[in-house]
């Protein structure tokens, strides 16, 4: 399957300091009984568990003012959802958020709130059952065809490119200085031999 990457989707996890669970899945979320992961390379979300309390969580670190559009693509997956939902504009209205029960799932609003491009609500009691999801925040009043978010794409590369080349500098460097040790070991060892071994030969012939 073809996938286009853009930066013009905001709906952007933040990965700093997540678990990357392997395959570029990372969870952004755990706790009060809820998991939520987040796919950079398909740009999937996955929701499980039983809420044991009230979620209100920010999953961005990133804020955008003015006309927005959302859209929501659900995949797969079940919920006892009533009005849990994503978030993406003013506080005040239901026009501000996509619940997960029931469409529309493209909606335009303005945000005048400081509040974060990705913060999910989601209530006491809600199950979810391998939900999945795809989520588009763009500026404007149109929605434009479904593209992953890049920029947590780019960081997942860069943090693996990372990653190898610590480890292939780690293993190198051990082995060259395992080498080299070795090499400096057995030249002080044959110069002390010698040394030894001459004195005890000069002593024994006078």
């Amino acid at each position: 399957e073809s996938v286009s990457y853009s930066n013009n989707n905001l709906a952007v996890p933040d990965l700093e300091g997540k678990e990357h669970l392997g395959n570029g899945v990372y969870r952004i979320y755990n706790a009060n009984g809820i998991t939520i992961d987040y796919n950079v390379y398909d740009g999937v979300w996955t929701i499980n568990g039983i809420a044991t309390g009230g979620i209100f969580t920010n999953l961005a670190n990133n804020i955008t003012l003015g006309q927005l559009t959302a859209q929501m693509i659900i995949i797969s997956g079940s919920g006892t959802f009533s009005s849990d939902g994503w978030r993406f504009a003013t506080v005040e209205t239901i026009e501000g958020r996509i619940l997960f029960v029931e469409g529309p799932y493209v909606k335009t609003y303005n945000k005048i709130d400081n509040i974060d491009n990705l913060r999910f609500n989601i209530r006491n009691g809600t199950q979810f059952d391998n939900f999945q999801f795809k989520l588009q925040l763009e500026k404007g009043d149109t929605a434009t065809p479904y593209t992953v978010p890049l920029q947590p794409y780019l960081w997942h590369e860069k943090r693996l490119s990372f990653d190898d080349g610590f480890r292939d500098g780690e293993s190198l460097g051990y082995s060259d200085g395992y080498d080299a040790g070795l090499l400096d070991g057995e030249d002080i060892g044959y110069d002390d031999g010698y040394a030894v071994g001459y004195d005890d030969g000069y002593e024994g012939g006078t």
